[in-house]
């Protein structure tokens, strides 16, 4: 990652997960922030790359920011408001601020997606889990 021009090579990040007990709560999904002011050049849009594995989860929340996903290979069930959609590659989903949602992976391989959101940075966005409220 050149921190100075924006330039990221996904290749050169380290996948984060939620801690060990947050996972039953939250879902087993991975993620790398690619574009984030705390990391990049970067102001007013963050931007990263998840993946969940076959059968595996992201729960319902909430967040104040606006989201958009894009998915990029595998399939599944997107949970947003009270309607269930199925998603493929070549997807794009928008979530409104503090709308419920959640994605499901319903395939045999792993669910990646692209997410962004109109903040500075990833550190902006507080979820809330509906488990956990």
């Amino acid at each position: 990652m050149n921190q100075d021009s924006g330039i990221v090579h996904t290749d050169a990040l380290n996948w984060e997960t939620w801690l060990p007990q947050q996972e039953i709560e939250r879902g087993n999904v991975s993620w790398k922030t690619l574009i984030s002011s705390n990391c990049t050049a970067s102001q007013d849009l963050t931007l990263g790359l998840a993946v969940i594995p076959p059968g595996g989860v992201l729960h319902p929340h909430q967040h104040a920011q606006s989201e958009v996903y894009y998915i990029l290979e595998g399939t599944g069930v997107m949970f947003l408001g009270e309607k269930e959609h199925l998603v493929k590659a070549g997807t794009a989903i928008y979530i409104p601020g503090n709308a419920l949602h959640s994605l499901r992976n319903t395939d045999s391989k792993p669910l990646q997606f692209l997410y962004a959101f109109a903040t500075d940075s990833f550190a902006d966005i507080v979820y809330r889990f509906d488990s956990e409220a």
